[in-house]
């Protein structure tokens, strides 16, 4: 009989079930790793479409700090960012926005095609924030060699890259008259209060800033709560903390204990989080492995 894609076993996609032991039983086949064998081309003579039977283009993963392009097609599908990037050009020599903008050009007008991030994630040498963040892989005479392959690594740098990039693209795309793009799109208000103890005696003083994105602060012992915490209350308390330190007040001319209270104060029209995962023992991972 015909088979349809569902039940061809030779059609992109569908692989042989796996066995009882088989960690990846439970993974429906469409989404499967698959193995590619390239000829002596490489990538220039694969048939992508064969296994991409969408509009959407794909970011090849064989190239240094490949592990951006996670971030790279989440920001492409953030349809206010893209729209913002797409029609932005600087005049500056290197210039991320610049940069992501030609990017995002080429994978909206692939169509399933493979496309590479490398200008992009080249212009990331020229600025020494993003090398002081070891945002970048080692580069040698010969190679690039990944600074540390496990799990963990990745997971602080993916972090790091998403607070860097927001920031550094707000500061070249910041216009004097209509603002900064990235702030209309990730941009909350935060208020700061700092309050001289004993609160009586002292006026608090109240600072507003902008932030770009949110660090999810988890419940002390979170992982012994029962029953767990929701995903909504480990957000909520995430928006505010309150904390003691010590501050200079100037009223008694010495550092006093303070009050310094951080409360979310407008909401952004794109909700930027980071998990703060950065092992699997960090506050906060066995809350999500519940899940």
């Amino acid at each position: 009989g015909r088979h349809t894609p569902d039940q061809d076993p030779s059609h992109p996609g569908n692989t042989p079930a796996d066995g009882p032991s088989s960690p990846l039983i439970d993974i429906p086949r469409p989404y499967k790793v698959q193995e590619i064998k390239l000829g002596k081309l490489g990538i220039e003579e694969f048939n992508f479409k064969r296994y991409n039977q969408t509009p959407f283009a794909g970011l090849e993963n064989t190239i240094p700090n490949s592990y951006a392009n996670a971030w790279i097609h989440t920001m492409f599908f953030i349809r206010p960012l893209r729209s913002r990037v797409l029609n932005f050009l600087s005049s500056k020599e290197v210039c991320l926005s610049d940069e992501l903008g030609f990017l995002f050009h080429m994978m909206a007008s692939s169509r399933a095609s493979c496309c590479q991030a490398t200008n992009f994630l080249r212009a990331f040498s020229q600025l020494p924030e993003a090398s002081r963040l070891e945002l970048l892989d080692k580069a040698t005479a010969t190679a690039f060699i990944a600074r540390d392959g496990s799990d963990i690594q990745v997971l602080k740098r993916v972090q790091n890259l998403n607070r860097f990039v927001l920031e550094q693209m707000n500061k070249e795309m910041a216009d004097k008259e209509e603002g900064s793009p990235i702030d209309a799109v990730f941009g909350a208000s935060m208020l700061r209060i700092s309050t001289v103890l004993p609160a009586e005696q002292q006026t608090g003083t109240v600072q507003e800033t902008r932030e770009f994105q949110w660090r999810l602060s988890y419940p002390k012992d979170v992982a012994l709560l029962s029953p767990p915490p929701s995903f909504a209350a480990v957000l909520e308390n995430s928006f505010s903390s309150d904390q003691m330190t010590r501050g200079w007040s100037e009223e008694a001319k010495s550092y006093k204990p303070t009050r310094v209270r951080r409360i979310m104060a407008s909401l952004p029209h794109v909700l930027s989080i980071n998990t703060g995962l950065e092992s699997p023992y960090a506050p906060g991972a066995s809350l999500f492995r519940l899940r």
